[in-house]
């Protein structure tokens, strides 16, 4: 337990440093420590997402990036529905809609919201939610991708690059072949595919 609050305490400090750019005043030993604690800090983020903890993701985004949520309402949203639908899939549907009114009903204020609000709540309606229009709200790719927007504007909250250097050449590899095959038709390259690359 002390070793878990020590590091959270060193991660804050550390995202505090970040943030005021003060980073490289750091050893280069205090910035391997840091960045090892600020990795395993944002994977737990992201898996408490992923297996439908939202609130404790939400919770542990707060601590590590104060106010991120308050400026991205957007992602504060998806996050607050993942944790709705969790509720709807657990048949809580009382504590789905008390939730619903107390947290999301504010973002209904917003025309924006309007409609992911309403295909949010449509899932009461249904006695077997996965079996609704709706059903990829349940779905581990939805929850994939709010957790990796999360993990994202966690990342740029904290100056650190949002996309992996192979992330981002693996997209300009597709832009790439896919502008080649536009141009060139028939004749040019076939579009760019990760399992052939990796084969090759």
């Amino acid at each position: 337990m002390f070793r878990t609050l020590f590091c959270r305490i060193l991660f804050i400090i550390v995202i505090k440093k970040l943030q005021s750019r003060s980073l490289p005043l750091l050893s280069l030993n205090s910035r391997l420590i840091v960045l090892l604690a600020w990795r395993k800090e944002n994977v737990g983020i992201y898996d408490f997402a992923v297996e439908g903890n939202a609130l404790k993701a939400i919770e542990l985004t707060e601590e590590v990036a104060h106010g991120l949520l308050e400026k991205n309402e957007g992602l504060h949203f998806d996050l607050l529905s993942l944790h709705f639908v969790e509720l709807v899939c657990s048949r809580k549907c009382t504590e789905a809609l008390e939730f619903a009114q107390v947290k999301l009903a504010p973002f209904g204020k917003l025309h924006k919201y309007v409609e992911k609000l309403e295909d949010s709540m449509a899932l009461l309606a249904y006695e077997e939610p996965e079996k609704s229009p709706m059903f990829h709200l349940l779905s581990m790719d939805y929850r994939q991708r709010v957790a990796e927007n999360l993990n994202r504007e966690i990342l740029a909250h904290a100056n650190l690059p949002s996309y992996t250097a192979m992330e981002r050449l693996i997209k300009q590899a597709t832009v790439v072949r896919q502008s080649l095959s536009q141009e060139l038709g028939k004749d040019g390259p076939s579009p760019f595919s990760l399992r052939d690359f990796l084969k090759s």
